[in-house]
Order: C-alpha cells, then structure tokens, then sequence
C-alpha cells in the first residue's frame, strides 16, 4: 500500500516530462512592421506620406496679385508727382496752359529719374514683402544666391545683353521707324546736360532699375513660375510683362527681347546676379550714349561698327554655350524645387 503510494508521484513526473517534449513551447511573435512608401517625387522612404498624394502645387495668383499692386503703386506715383508740379505752376503764376506746363515738366531729366526712383522702390519693396511671406527663406526665393557661373563670364554675359539691345534697336527703327516724340525729348534733355549731371543721372537710372526689378521679375515672379510651368512659357510670361511695366509701346519689343534674355540668364544660372550686372550696364550705357544718338556731327570710322558687332555676335555665342552647360537652371528644376519647397506665398492665405 505505502509501495503503491510512493511510486505514483514519479509516474506523475514522468508522464510531464514526456508532455514537454511533446508540446513545444510557446513563441510570441514578432511585431510586423508595414513596408515603408516610397515618395514619388523624393524617391527615399516615407511611410507618413501616401504614395497616391503627390505635394500640393504652388499657387501662382500671388505673383500676379504683387504685379497688380506695383501697377497701382506706379500710376500712384505718377499722380502724386503730377499734384506736386501741378501745385509748383501754380504758386510760380503759371495758371496758363497748366496741361502743357505738366507735360514738359514730367519730361524733365531729374523729374524723371525722381519718378523711376519711387517706382522702382514701390517694386523693390513689394518684392521684399511678398518673400517674406513665403516658407522659404529670402535668399532662395528672390534667386539672391551664388550664381552657377563665376563671375569672371560675367563681362560675356554683359555683351550679349548689349547685342540683344542692339537687335531690339534695329528691328524698332526697322518697324515704327522712330523711338517715340517722349524718348527723344528725353534724349535731347540728357545730351543738354554736363557731364558732372550724366554720370550721376546714368547711375540713379541704371542701378535702381536694374537692382529693384531683377529682383521682382527674374527673381520672385519667374521663380515661381518656373516651378510650375515650362521654362519657354514662364520666360515669356516674366518678359511680356516686364515690358508692359514700362508703359512705353516703343520700349516694348526691346524691352521684351532684353527680358527674354536676362530671363534665360537667371534660370540658366539660378541666381539674379548676374542679370543685375547686365541690366545696371546697359542702362548705364544707355544714358551714356543718349548725347551720341541726338548728336549728329560725331565722326565714326566705319570699321569700329562692323568690329563692335562682331563682338557681340561672339560674346552671345559663347555666352549661350556657357549657359547650356550651367547647373543652375537645373537645380532650380522645371515644375518645383522640391517637395517642402514647393510652397504657396502668403502663407495660409487662400487655402
């Protein structure tokens, strides 16, 4: 009986040991984890953005909105100056023929640079304010940043924007035949002037224009436009506008051909500079030249004509190679910088 008793226990032990090795043991798992999306725009994992949702496009109503309010700031300008003169006709006893006396006002040299100078602030300053509204940073969205080509191609690129001048020139005297009564007289104003007067008159209307509206137009607007759309469609967009901002139908052509230009050398290179190099040089130039234009009884030897346009056509070929080969309009891309770059100006504004 107390055999019976004691036995029973080791069958119990035995009979455990052959269920362990029976029944194996019990594994937990691991976590699986989801395999990560891949971006179609960034190609690199991303498994918080859906593959199916691609970033959302940057709004293009801004850049035009910022244009309709330097058009309004111009014609508020010129009212502002049209009251001023105006009011000093009137003080000086000149109540006669007021219209006439404005007119002739307006197209005074100094006069003139005044207006281009407030102008040229109102544009400076809408460029700066509509940046900073943008997620990028200032210098990335007004192209402020290192240009692709060295500055030492600069004086090539340089020339070649005074060969477009050139050829805007020739098909404007070839199709309306003249550069309008109001950019003559401005003409004949300048050659009038001493020279202590053009220097400083060619400096205020070169760097103010070329600085403020390289900056506008090239910069915030065409950057924005490209990373949107075509590159041949953005150009020309930038550029008929920028010729519509000077508000002269004899300027347009060649204002149009110097903006299609400047516009290809700031998406070739990625940065404004070196279209604010060119642009202060040939308005400086312009200026310059004015007396030369009015002045008839300048002796010229012939070949100097013939050697100055064989030097454009060269610096514009070797100008284009250059850009062709430049990085820069490649970095700044077609359609968008990149996804967290491709954002819309004004913030939250119209979302």
């Amino acid at each position: 009986m107390n055999g019976d008793l004691g036995d029973k226990p080791a069958a119990d032990e035995h009979d455990d040991r052959i269920e362990s090795e029976i029944t194996p043991p019990s594994v937990t798992p691991p976590p699986v984890t989801p395999p990560p999306v891949l971006h179609p725009h960034t190609d690199s994992a991303s498994p918080m953005v859906p593959a199916s949702l691609p970033p959302p496009k940057p709004r293009v109503w801004t850049v035009f909105l910022s244009l309709g309010i330097i058009f309004a700031a111009q014609i508020g300008v010129g009212i502002v100056i049209a009251v001023v003169l105006l009011v000093m006709g009137s003080m000086s006893g000149g109540s006669e023929n007021a219209l006439a006396n404005l007119i002739e006002r307006m197209e005074y040299p100094w006069v003139l640079a005044g207006t281009v100078v407030l102008s040229e602030l109102a544009i400076f300053g809408v460029a700066m304010g509509a940046a900073r509204f943008s997620r990028q940073k200032t210098v990335a969205r007004l192209g402020l940043n290192r240009s692709a080509l060295g500055w030492l191609t600069w004086p090539l690129l340089i020339l070649s924007t005074l060969g477009v001048g050139t050829i805007g020139q020739i098909l404007l005297e070839a199709t309306l035949g003249s550069i309008g009564d109001s950019l003559a007289a401005f003409y004949q104003s300048l050659a009038e002037m001493e020279l202590s007067q053009l220097i400083p008159m060619a400096l205020v209307l070169s760097v103010f224009p070329g600085v403020c509206e390289e900056m506008f137009f090239r910069g915030y607007m065409q950057r924005r436009l490209l990373q949107r759309w075509h590159p041949a469609v953005a150009i020309g967009i930038t550029s008929m506008l920028f010729a519509a901002i000077h508000l002269d139908p004899y300027q347009a052509l060649g204002v149009f051909l110097t903006g299609v230009w400047l516009g290809i050398v700031a998406w070739r290179t990625g940065s404004i500079w070196p279209g604010v190099a060119c642009h202060i040089v040939m308005n400086f130039l312009s200026v310059m030249g004015a007396s030369l234009m009015v002045e008839e009884t300048v002796d010229i030897n012939p070949i100097w004509p013939l050697a100055w346009y064989a030097l454009l056509l060269g610096s514009m070929i070797v100008s284009v190679i250059l850009l062709v080969k430049a990085k820069g309009g490649e970095a700044l891309g077609t359609v968008a910088l990149a996804s967290s770059d491709a954002d819309s100006d004004f913030g939250a504004i119209g979302e």
